[in-house]
């Protein structure tokens, strides 16, 4: 069975597996064994959190926390959380540019270039075939390709 599959199929199958998105595994896995999805999508511990924060600020009452909202304390969490995300991504964008330019840009092959290149090999042994004045040593030559 494996003998008829090419390189083009590996590259498909390696296109195909890159187009893969963690959602669409987890999706699938989801199904059959829900304990390994990681469903990193949502923190449903946060809110919880927050409402219990805030119900206690109100219970301590005094300036400022007996009008305390769930939302205001999302904000001033988001808000430091942002401040930190964005240095982060900051210090990424950096690396990633200094990586950049520091390595240089690798071929790729593709079908494309490898049909390109079987072309070519083909117009090459046609060639040296038809130069050759010993018909023997041209179809030994031919044959060995």
């Amino acid at each position: 069975m494996w003998k008829k599959f090419s390189i083009a199929n590996c590259i498909s199958i390696k296109q195909c597996h890159d187009d893969l998105t963690a959602l669409c595994v987890n999706s699938c896995w989801r199904a059959l064994w829900p304990e390994v999805v990681n469903d990193l999508a949502s923190f449903p511990t946060v809110n919880q959190d927050v409402q219990h924060i805030a119900q206690l600020a109100r219970q301590v009452g005094g300036e400022g926390f007996d009008n305390l909202q769930e939302e205001d304390m999302q904000e001033e969490l988001l808000g430091q959380a942002g401040e930190e995300l964005a240095k982060l991504d900051e210090e990424q964008c950096r690396e990633d540019e200094e990586e950049d330019s520091e390595v240089e840009d690798e071929p790729t092959l593709t079908v494309m270039s490898l049909n390109r290149g079987l072309l070519a090999t083909r117009a090459l042994v046609y060639k040296f075939f038809e130069a050759n004045p010993s018909i023997k040593r041209s179809v030994n030559f031919k044959r060995g390709m």
